[in-house]
């Protein structure tokens, strides 16, 4: 079975006339989240059989792509990495992980 690394690009919500602004900034997320996949990609083929780790760019909301690709994927348990954002963000807004455990059908 393989590990599948994932990372998500959640869109931002944008004004047509602000589609330049939002199309760059997707295109630096992208450009991080290729960054991201390369990096954890050579630590687990570091561990493992290289071709048995693949990894995937997906886009949408954080949580419910992981628990929908997880669900997809028929994988068997779901290992989150510790997000940018600090303390006081994750008490406004969330984390990704607890809505993750929400969505899920397999063990967080």
């Amino acid at each position: 079975m393989p590990l599948r690394i994932i990372t998500v690009l959640e869109p931002l919500p944008s004004l047509p006339s602000e589609f330049t602004t939002s199309a760059y900034h997707f295109e630096i997320e992208r450009e991080r989240g290729e960054q991201v996949l390369t990096h954890a990609k050579a630590e687990a083929a570091a561990a493992l059989e290289p071709q048995l780790v693949e990894t995937s760019m997906l886009i949408g909301s954080p949580a419910g792509t992981i628990a929908s690709a997880a669900r997809s994927w028929r994988s068997g348990y779901v290992l989150l990495g510790a997000g940018r954002r600090g303390r006081v963000e994750r008490l406004f807004s969330g984390d990704t992980a607890v809505r993750v455990v929400g969505d899920a059908v397999v063990a967080v």
